[in-house]
């Protein structure tokens, strides 16, 4: 008789641990308020702040997404911009900024990503010139324009009157502005830690140049050399001679060629999603879904730009005209001094992206017998 009351007892405890299993079970669930949502359909990526155990407010954390999601929205980035060259009469600094945004769509397959856009974008950007000296040879003076319009007969003109012309440009800066057109295509992963939700995308962004203009500004003087007498002459306004005079010149913008750009971003992502309320606030209803992403990026072009257009870096006065008024100068990216050399562009800077779901297809990942249990 012991023997069996002790095997009775047994079976007893063996029935009692799996009962108790239970309800420690639900007492852990209980200890938070979404309990109701716990056992729903389809994971996804937001956690609801309570604990390094990441649940979700509409099911178990899966740790990634567990269905096609459609997203649209939009962008902004902003940052550092230059062209890179190496061309020798040229520096990368100051540089610029660059500042676009636009519309975007986003395709998601679990923590798969492919993105597509249009935006434009607004290049501001100076670039220092080294300095640089220019010889007219033979010129015409002042006093022999003078003296051509008494006599009007060059032929009786003395060498006296010529002197070899010396120009000396310090202090340039070339200055571009260019409004650009761009379609991005990125592909990238979404990677889901115990801290939250980061992501990267990579890929290429086509751009095309709308509009633009250039600024040419430097400090300019003017030296003569006669071959009848002896030094260099200085400061003579009647012979066209003058000494730091500030030169400003607009022209065109660059006419650069299509640019392909190659595109890099990191960044986290912070997402309020709520499956069982929508829009309106009833059940039944399209889910709220917005993802906010802050990003690091860089954009380099992977093909050159230069526009090959070989005009010259100063154009000076003919035999007739010799101030600074008729000097002409070119934006050194358009010019001679960077013929056949690459010339790209480059941005590094923050963006700032804005998404929200339109359409998603989730699978379900504890279901009911007949329907989920986020319905109820």
């Amino acid at each position: 008789m012991v023997k069996i009351r002790h095997i009775y007892s047994l079976l007893f405890l063996l029935l009692l641990l799996p009962m108790m299993g239970v309800a420690q079970t639900s007492l852990n669930v209980d200890d938070r308020k979404d309990t109701k949502d716990l056992l729903g359909s389809g994971g996804t990526n937001f956690s609801n702040k309570r604990g390094k155990d990441l649940l979700d407010k509409n099911g178990l954390r899966t740790g990634q997404y567990t269905g096609v999601r459609h997203l649209v929205g939009v962008y902004f980035e902003s940052g550092y911009s230059s062209f890179v060259t190496p061309c020798p009469h040229t520096t990368i600094t100051p540089g610029g900024y660059g500042v676009g945004g636009g519309l975007v769509y986003e395709y998601q397959a679990n923590d798969f990503l492919l993105q597509l856009g249009l935006g434009i974008k607004l290049q501001d950007v100076k670039t220092n010139v080294m300095d640089t000296t220019f010889t007219k040879y033979h010129t015409a003076d002042a006093w022999t324009n003078s003296m051509y319009h008494r006599y009007g007969d060059w032929n009786n003109m003395l060498d006296t009157f010529y002197y070899d012309l010396q120009y000396d440009f310090y202090d340039r800066q070339d200055h571009s502005r260019m409004v650009y057109v761009q379609v991005p295509i990125l592909l990238g992963q979404q990677i889901v830690g115990h801290r939250g939700i980061g992501y990267y995308l990579a890929g290429v962004k086509l751009g095309y140049g709308l509009q633009g203009s250039t600024d040419v500004k430097a400090t300019g003087s003017t030296t003569g050399h006669y071959d009848r007498y002896i030094g260099t002459f200085h400061e003579m306004d009647n012979h066209g001679l003058r000494k730091d005079v500030p030169i400003e010149r607009h022209g065109p913008k660059l006419d650069i060629k299509f640019d392909l750009m190659a595109h890099a971003e990191i960044g986290y992502e912070y997402g309020i999603y709520s499956p069982a309320k929508g829009w309106r606030g009833a059940r039944g209803h399209r889910p709220f879904d917005l993802r906010l992403r802050m990003a690091a990026y860089c954009d380099m072009s992977i093909l050159s730009i230069n526009p090959n257009t070989n005009l010259p870096m100063v154009v000076p006065p003919d035999e007739t005209r010799w101030d600074f008024p008729t000097y002409r100068l070119s934006h050194v990216y358009s010019t001679n001094e960077i013929a056949g050399m690459p010339l790209r562009n480059m941005f590094v800077g923050v963006k700032l992206t804005a998404l929200f779901g339109v359409k998603q297809k989730e699978k379900c990942v504890i279901c009911g017998t007949y329907k989920t249990e986020k319905d109820l």
